[in-house]
């Protein structure tokens, strides 16, 4: 048997190759003037633009606040907590970004369309 990609599969492989990362699999629209978070590829949480800015920025600088400690390769350095955006994010913040993290978490459902 031969395979011949139909047009149509051809159209949605280089669609969503176009769609900027994490973008593609969100299945979440968010109320204006709120955007997803992506503190992971599947985060869907929706946030002000400017938490959105901030989580990629603390997503980049992630390994240099770990140092091997007593949670493990990636315990925080000192004055910095994990962020808890999900399940095992490990990404060290400051215990306030941490409490915003969480307070976005909860408001999830009222920001969402």
């Amino acid at each position: 048997m031969v395979f011949k990609p139909c047009a149509a599969f051809l159209y949605v492989a280089l669609a969503s190759a176009a769609v900027p990362y994490g973008e593609a699999a969100a299945v979440t629209v968010c109320k204006p003037p709120f955007v997803l978070r992506l503190a992971s590829e599947m985060d869907e949480v929706c946030v002000p633009i400017p938490t959105r800015h901030r989580t990629v920025a603390e997503n980049a600088r992630a390994p240099l606040l770990w140092a091997p400690g007593s949670y493990g390769p990636k315990t925080c350095a000192q004055g910095y907590v994990w962020r808890e955006a999900f399940a095992g994010d490990t990404v060290c913040v400051v215990p306030a970004i941490r409490t915003e993290t969480l307070q976005d978490n909860a408001a999830a459902p009222l920001r969402k369309q």
